[in-house]
């Protein structure tokens, strides 16, 4: 869905290059806080996986609650920003 900064942080601390390693994983850390911050882990990932790449997950199963439209605006506005929807 989005493997380049691990891609790129793998091969940081594989050249012992900490810093580099570093800015790689707060870019995935923000990504990551731009897809959960309303609501919890498998509803906003289901979500996001549409976004990013195009991959239907369904809604999640109950007791689970699907995010809103606007919840889900949000998170298309915030990750369009970052150039990261398919």
């Amino acid at each position: 869905m989005y493997a380049e900064p691990s891609i790129k942080m793998l091969d940081a601390i594989n050249n012992h290059k900490p810093a580099e390693a570093l800015q790689e994983q707060r870019k995935l850390n923000n990504v990551i806080k731009i897809i959960t911050r309303n609501g919890g882990w498998v509803a906003t990932m289901k979500v996001a996986m549409g976004l990013m790449a195009s991959i239907d997950m369904g809604p999640p199963r109950p007791p689970l609650v699907a995010l809103t439209d606007a919840q889900i605006e949000q998170m298309k506005k915030e990750l369009g920003a970052l150039k990261l929807l398919h």
